[in-house]
Parts: C-alpha cells; sequence; structure tokens
C-alpha cells in the first residue's frame, strides 16, 4: 500500500514524474504483473486455449466466472473472463476480453446467466487494421442468434463523439432481457486518451445508470486487462475520493492484479490514471 494524501497528491505525482518519468517507471515495475500462487491452469486445458484471446492472458482458477456447464463438453464452463471487487461491494465487475468469433455465444451465455444488465466496452472492433473485438451485437434492428438459443436484437443506438450507447435485447425459450451497452470510442488502442475529462465523464454516466442494479456490470476491452483495468480503477477512485482524505492508486491497482493478471497494463496507463485523479480533486 501507498496512500498519499489528497493535499500532497500533486506533489507526490510531480515528484514521480521528475527525470523522465524516472520514478513512475520505478514504483510501476514494482507491481506483480501477476500472482505466483494463484493458479491459472483452467485456462491451458486442450479444449480452453482456442477461447482465450491472448496465450498470456488468463482468469485465474479461484476467481473466473464459471458458466453452466454441458456435462457432454469439457470445459464447457469456461469463459476468459474474471470476478473484479469494486469499491463497495466483491464481484461488482466481470473483466473480460473481447469476444473471439467462437467465444461470442460464451460471451451471451455469460449476460444471460449473471443477468447483468450493464455492458462496458472499451474497445472499438477494429483499431489500426487489426480486429480488437469480435462484434457481438447485429449491426441493424434484425434480430441475430448466437448460440443456437439466445437471440439478440438492437433496440436502439446513441453515437456521440466519445462513446455509443446501444441498448440490446436477448431472448431465449420465451424469455428475454434488455442490457444497455456503453461503448466508449475515444480510446487508442495501447495509448491512453488525450485529455482524461471524457473517460471521467464516461465512468460517472455509467455509474449512475446503474442506481439500484446489483448485477455485475461486464467491463471488456480487447485482452480485458489494460483499457479494462484503467476503467475499473477510475470507477473505484471516483468513488474512494469523495469519502477519505487520502489515495493509494499503488495499493488498488496490486490488488486488481490479485484478482486478474496485468491489470492496467502499462506505464502510461497507470500514469493516465493519476493524470484523470488529480484531475478529479
Amino acid at each position: 500500500h501507498m496512500p498519499i494524501s489528497k493535499k500532497s497528491f500533486l506533489q507526490h505525482v510531480e515528484e514521480l514524474c521528475t527525470n523522465n518519468n524516472l520514478k513512475f517507471q520505478e514504483e510501476f515495475s514494482e507491481l506483480p504483473k501477476f500472482l505466483q500462487d494463484l493458479s491459472s491452469t483452467d485456462a491451458d486445458l486442450p479444449w480452453n486455449r482456442a477461447k482465450n484471446r491472448f496465450p498470456n492472458i488468463k482468469p485465474y482458477n479461484n476467481n473466473r466466472v464459471k458458466l453452466i456447464a454441458d456435462a457432454s463438453v469439457p470445459g464447457s464452463d469456461y469463459i476468459n473472463a474474471s470476478y473484479i471487487s469494486g469499491y463497495l461491494c466483491p464481484n461488482e465487475f466481470i473483466a473480460t476480453q473481447g469476444p473471439l468469433p467462437g467465444t461470442v455465444g460464451d460471451f451471451w451465455r455469460m449476460v444471460w446467466e449473471t443477468r447483468a444488465k450493464t455492458l462496458v466496452m472499451l474497445t472499438q472492433c477494429f483499431e489500426k487494421g487489426r480486429i480488437r473485438c469480435h462484434q457481438y451485437w447485429p449491426e441493424d434492428n434484425k434480430p441475430v442468434t448466437v448460440f443456437g438459443d439466445i437471440v439478440i436484437t438492437k433496440l436502439m443506438e446513441d453515437v456521440q463523439i466519445d462513446w455509443t450507447i446501444r441498448d440490446l435485447k436477448i431472448e431465449r425459450h420465451g424469455d428475454c432481457m434488455t442490457v444497455r451497452q456503453c461503448n466508449f470510442t475515444a480510446w487508442p488502442e495501447h495509448g491512453v486518451p488525450e485529455n482524461s475529462a471524457p473517460l471521467i465523464h464516461f465512468v460517472k454516466l455509467v455509474r449512475a445508470s446503474r442506481a439500484h442494479d446489483t448485477t455485475p456490470m461486464i467491463v471488456h476491452s480487447s485482452a480485458g486487462v489494460g483499457r479494462t483495468g484503467v476503467f475499473i480503477a477510475l470507477d473505484h477512485l471516483t468513488q474512494h475520493i469523495n469519502d477519505h482524505d487520502f489515495v493509494d492508486i499503488y495499493g488498488l491497482v496490486a490488488e486488481l492484479r490479485s484478482e486478474r493478471m496485468c491489470m492496467v497494463q502499462n506505464l502510461a496507463q497507470y500514469i493516465f490514471l493519476h493524470q484523470c485523479i488529480l484531475d478529479l480533486l
């Protein structure tokens, strides 16, 4: 833990920035990327391997999201997704990768089985000419069937400068539910946004929309660790600074990484998180 009082936070960040961010680099490199004593062997089982977008980003066995298994299909309970604690309650979030063509059905099974009402997407489907996430919702308002018996229909799409909001209806065996997908579109792949205001606004908007919702919020980017980690950390910190006179970004990132490896993946994202808190304060 490295709690810093709100009063001295600006001075603290200025110190970290000196000598071309030297102290930032040192602090970030001390964070464990993953925990040695936590096993992630389920992700490496032969029938699960192809379900991971990146072979080095795996959920830990102890807090991975388990789908309802079909006894005749090995690995049918597996999806590359992890339960993550929020500011006030455990398992408030599910951090997951952007679906692959072969895991779209699993993704929607997870939404259905957890009854999640909010999906946060922090990538675009295509970035720099590469597929970062398979488009898992219909382009127009014609229903699309996934996984044989789940039918997805797009009800509404509202395109803003920095994000797009979509309402999606999911039907299965005559039962149906609606999910709101909040897609932040102004985040460059591997980089960070030029300024923090749009993302802070987006995080608060998503939080406000969940007034009485106790279902997990599903958050994904491409790998489900970098941008996903920043979003979850920022949601946590935004609430924390209202209740406390200190900030502990280092401790929070360490905690997130004990639940999903590599959360807040690179130095630029770690620095950006500090910038966001400076701007909030």
